[in-house]
């Protein structure tokens, strides 16, 4: 990040959080000028930026969770972009709302049917999911405590794209949402809203399975190409993008 941008950081977060990411940047320019910032669990934005992103874009991101901390797309908020944010846990709505004010927030779980579903909320609030497998494992399996389950009315991501106004081609689309990942994946129309890139949480990928694996056949066959799996997430990119 440049360090003349101070002015668009007052901007963007006011004075305190915006001195705070100033100096931050200072700080690391003086102290170690090839040390890089990430706010995603594993440095997804880091390798997102390796895409050839633009200045100034527009992201989709399903399974939010925090505005900043641990955030995929946080970086480039910082950036200058904004896009529409969605996530199911309402006290990290009003979080949203009050850190991103260029971003639209959406209070939402994402499936590929609209019906109802339970959300389950654990006190570890990063594996919280609709996905009744996934809570059942993280319950009976590993432990993991509940804070609260509700059902709510899902929605296709489609539905809440040409509900907020979303452009047809946008450049990134984050899928982070505790094992109900494709069912938000084939939620979205992919032949009325492109994503450049996708990056989607697949926790039981493997390279050897890629014929099989029902994320990869469902973006191959859209016109997606897989171009590297780190940790838990893969990253696909729009074969027909060469900009």
């Amino acid at each position: 990040m440049r360090l003349h941008q101070y002015p668009t950081y007052l901007r963007q977060f006011g004075i305190c959080r915006g001195t705070r990411f100033y100096l931050a940047d200072l700080a690391r320019a003086v102290l170690d000028p090839y040390a890089r910032i990430y706010y995603s669990q594993g440095g997804e934005d880091t390798i997102l930026r390796t895409f050839e992103m633009p200045a100034k874009g527009f992201y989709v991101e399903v399974g939010a969770n925090h505005p900043e901390h641990r955030s995929n797309v946080f970086e480039f908020y910082r950036r200058g972009w904004h896009g529409i944010s969605i996530e199911a846990n309402e006290a990290f709505v009003a979080k949203h709302r009050r850190a991103r004010p260029r971003d639209v927030i959406v209070c939402a779980v994402v499936s590929n049917t609209e019906q109802q579903v339970k959300f389950t909320e654990f006190h570890n609030h990063l594996i919280s999911s609709a996905s009744s497998e996934f809570a059942a494992a993280m319950k009976d399996g590993q432990g993991m405590t509940v804070a609260t389950e509700k059902w709510v009315q899902s929605r296709t991501l489609t539905n809440i794209l040409e509900s907020e106004g979303c452009p047809a081609q946008f450049d990134l689309l984050s899928i982070d949402v505790e094992g109900h990942d494709y069912e938000v994946l084939t939620s979205l129309d992919l032949g009325r809203y492109r994503p450049k890139v996708i990056i989607i949480e697949m926790h039981d990928f493997a390279f050897s399975t890629i014929p099989t694996d029902r994320i990869c056949q469902h973006l191959q066959k859209n016109g997606y190409e897989l171009k590297g799996h780190v940790a838990t997430n893969s990253y696909f990119k729009d074969a027909s993008w060469t900009s």
